[in-house]
């Protein structure tokens, strides 16, 4: 049986549907602020920030209640949700990132999202250029477009606006496998067999500077989605790996499209 079937989530969604209904922003109350307050002063009274917080070490008697079942909602659910009324600004950075990395311990577990293991990190713009291979698209001032990064779960901060840009929007990947199921399984079928991806600089000692993974895999019953074009297309720069076939640059196209 092909596994180019379409799959029942509750993540498979379309924005019309999220229009008229704002279930998925959380405001935060004057109580709660209380408690992040709260929260923070006992960190620093044990001479703790930033990643350094434990969820022990961030007491929220209510606001972690709610946390939990944001997070159930994560999983099992739609698969996002947006919280709304952090007085970022009145904040120092450190304390910012303090809170919003204790909020974080009651959601998941911290994984590294480059090679030097940084858990906690900033989308700014640092006056580099993505044609340099090591350098990550966050670092620049570029359009990023959609993609998945290799964690179960994402959760960005915004400490300021952005002078300009910075919008920030989000897609079903399960919307996407789905629809691209259903109007074109061949396409869906190859994004089941791996790719190649770049590792852009961030290789273990020894090991080839690209890796391989399929876009979608399937356990117990869920789907796993991992998508990043970008990373694919360069890793063409490898001779020694197969250049893209014309089915591989349809089915490459097909979902970005979607």
């Amino acid at each position: 049986m092909s596994v180019a079937t379409p799959i029942k989530s509750k993540a498979d969604w379309r924005a019309s549907q999220w229009r008229k209904d704002d279930s998925w922003i959380y405001q935060l109350s004057k109580s709660q602020l209380a408690e992040l307050d709260a929260a923070l002063v006992h960190a620093k009274k044990q001479g703790l920030s930033g990643t350094a917080i434990t969820r022990d070490d961030f007491p929220l008697p209510t606001l972690g209640t709610v946390l939990d079942e944001l997070a159930e909602e994560l999983v099992d659910g739609r698969g996002f949700f947006l919280i709304r009324g952090f007085p970022a600004l009145d904040y120092s950075k450190e304390d910012a990132s303090s809170v919003f990395w204790g909020m974080g311990t009651y959601i998941g577990s911290p994984w590294p999202q480059n090679a030097n293991g940084d858990v906690l990190g900033d989308v700014r713009d640092t006056g580099r250029s993505i044609m340099d291979p090591t350098v990550r698209g966050y670092q620049t001032n570029i359009r990023l477009p959609f993609h998945t990064d290799g964690s179960d779960l994402v959760g960005l901060m915004c400490l300021r606006t952005s002078k300009t840009g910075g919008l920030s929007s989000i897609v079903s990947s399960v919307a996407c496998h789905n629809e691209l199921a259903r109007s074109h399984p061949e396409l869906c079928e190859r994004h089941y067999s791996p790719f190649a991806y770049d590792w852009r600089g961030e290789e273990k000692p020894g090991s080839t500077p690209y890796y391989e993974m399929p876009t979608f895999t399937r356990h117990d019953g869920r789907l796993f989605n991992r998508y990043i074009r970008g990373f694919i297309d360069s890793a063409q720069r490898f001779e020694e790996l197969p250049r893209h076939s014309e089915t591989d640059i349809k089915a490459l196209d097909a979902l970005d499209a979607l």
